[in-house]
């Protein structure tokens, strides 16, 4: 894989090199995500409340699975 730099040359990197390094930024950015969400505490509960719904369905068909 070539990856061109701002200079304009090219150099070589690895395939697991370019995969570690989408990860780490993935995993930062996730990290930036869950600070955002945390700092307010409006957003959580919007979340929470949001999901209760698929809560109750799955709560429901456990129960219905369990009757036969």
């Amino acid at each position: 894989m070539f990856v061109a730099l701002a200079s304009g040359t090219e150099t070589t990197t690895g395939g697991m090199t370019a995969v570690m390094s989408a990860m780490d930024t993935i995993v930062e950015l996730m990290g930036k995500v869950w600070t955002l969400m945390t700092s307010n505490p409006f957003l959580p509960v919007m979340v929470a409340t949001a999901l209760i719904p698929v809560g109750v369905g799955a709560f429901c068909a456990i129960r219905n699975a369990a009757r036969g």
